[in-house]
């Protein structure tokens, strides 16, 4: 447990110490109910800021209330209460979210402060192991650090290991059991979104096949530097990113905590809009998954009950494309099983005689 949790406990049970006091010495109810209340919530948020990953917003909502409540009453009375302190302490233990370049080929990290410059833009040198990165999109900013970090260095438990959200594993594509030893020996890789693992060329058949497995079980996806023909021909078709670019997409398609919205209508767009060039192929590819998920159902009327015994399938289907991807495919099969349920209570409605009973479900 940390000094701020400490902390947070502390300045809990200090609240409702103050509700009691004020109740004793002046017998007001509402002051014992509201340092009670208060103190709960306290108490609650600095547990839920103990948790991996830490949880700091129940601390934030309670402190920032009692900041404005006791500043009102600091007015007027000039009396000094440490709740706006501990909103600020708040606020600076947040702390900012991590991308960890995890070097596995080598301690001096050449391979991760490479890969770091090129993705971030910035001239970077191993004098330090952590940059500061501006993450821009069209709809949101976001202010992270690169940490670039060796396998042996990953497993120590630091404030940085907590607050990593995103993991690029750099590997030589031969030894695959730096990494895996290394992300098992992770207690926080539950919080960890963005998963990947990079690859200068392509490996060996049964290399591959082999990561390709641990990569389906651990979530984790293998972008290659420098990919095949086949691989390169495969992306054009299907209009999907490779190498850098494919890192930086995914990293973009993270919630991370701490973004700044350019423009809650434009925020909204990244969900319902196919407004992305880039994203033509992957959307009209799941496009057709659905239709070919639903034709069945389609063609025998629109039956709801049809629709629904093929919904296990849309469900591992949507579980090969990514966040956005997702987003969409559940908008078109809530669309689809909309229209069919207004279809079998047309149909039904518009029946004049029921044989069998069978059509009500």
């Amino acid at each position: 447990m940390s000094n701020y949790d400490l902390l947070g406990f502390a300045y809990a049970a200090s609240v409702a110490f103050g509700g009691v006091l004020g109740y004793v010495r002046a017998g007001s109810v509402p002051s014992l109910a509201s340092g009670l209340i208060f103190g709960v919530l306290a108490g609650y948020g600095a547990y839920r800021s103990g948790l991996k990953p830490a949880d700091y917003t129940i601390m934030l909502v309670t402190t920032g209330l009692l900041t404005v409540l006791m500043g009102a009453r600091f007015y007027r009375s000039y009396k000094i209460f440490p709740a706006g302190i501990f909103f600020c302490a708040t606020i600076f233990a947040m702390g900012v979210e991590n991308v960890a370049i995890v070097d596995c080929i080598s301690e001096l990290l050449e391979n991760g402060v490479y890969i770091a410059g090129a993705l971030t833009g910035q001239r970077v040198t191993a004098e330090s192991n952590t940059f500061p990165w501006r993450l821009c999109t069209k709809y949101y900013d976001v202010d992270l650090n690169v940490w670039v970090t060796s396998v042996s260095d990953l497993i120590e438990p630091t404030g940085q290991v907590d607050e990593t959200r995103a993991i690029i594993f750099y590997w030589d594509g031969l030894d695959s059991s730096c990494f895996q030893a290394c992300w098992n020996a992770l207690l926080n890789r539950e919080s960890i979104g963005v998963r990947l693992l990079l690859c200068e060329n392509v490996v060996s058949e049964e290399v591959r096949e082999s990561t390709l497995a641990w990569c389906i079980e651990n979530a984790f996806e293998m972008i290659f530097l420098q990919p095949s023909d086949d691989i390169i021909m495969e992306a054009a078709e299907n209009c999907e990113k490779i190498g850098l670019d494919r890192i930086i997409e995914a990293l973009q398609a993270h919630e991370w905590t701490a973004l700044i919205r350019k423009d809650s209508d434009n925020y909204v767009q990244l969900i319902t809009d196919d407004d992305d060039d880039d994203e033509e192929g992957a959307e009209n590819k799941s496009d057709s998954s659905v239709e070919e998920r639903t034709s069945s159902s389609s063609s025998s009327g629109g039956s709801f009950t049809d629709l629904y015994e093929h919904f296990s399938s849309m469900v591992a289907h949507s579980k090969t494309l990514t966040g956005d991807q997702r987003k969409k495919y559940a908008a078109q099969v809530a669309t689809q099983f909309w229209n069919s349920l207004k279809i079998s209570e047309h149909s039904s409605s518009s029946s004049s005689d029921l044989s069998d009973g069978s059509d009500v479900k």
